[in-house]
């Protein structure tokens, strides 16, 4: 038996390379095989997220305040980029 085309996410470079597959099959015509390969990925992709991403659990007003910061936002930009 052949290798697994996919295997669950262990990393972060493992998980940019799945994101890039994703995004490519999106942005193809699809047929019914690869409905069921972005499937998938999308199952690994969000599995990863869950177990690596604690946005969740942050307050969301800490969460707006880091992603300012990080971007060097003034709220006025803030407003002005949100509409």
């Amino acid at each position: 038996m052949a290798g697994l085309k996919y295997k669950v996410i262990k990393d972060r470079a493992q998980y940019d390379s799945y994101c890039i597959i994703l995004d490519g099959l999106l942005s193809s015509s699809i047929n019914s095989f690869d409905q069921d390969e972005i499937d998938l990925l999308n199952l690994l992709i969000e599995t990863y997220d869950e177990r690596n991403n604690s946005l969740s659990e942050l307050d969301p007003i800490a969460l707006l305040r880091s992603f300012m910061s990080e971007h060097n936002l003034k709220a006025q930009q803030l407003v002005d980029l949100l509409g």
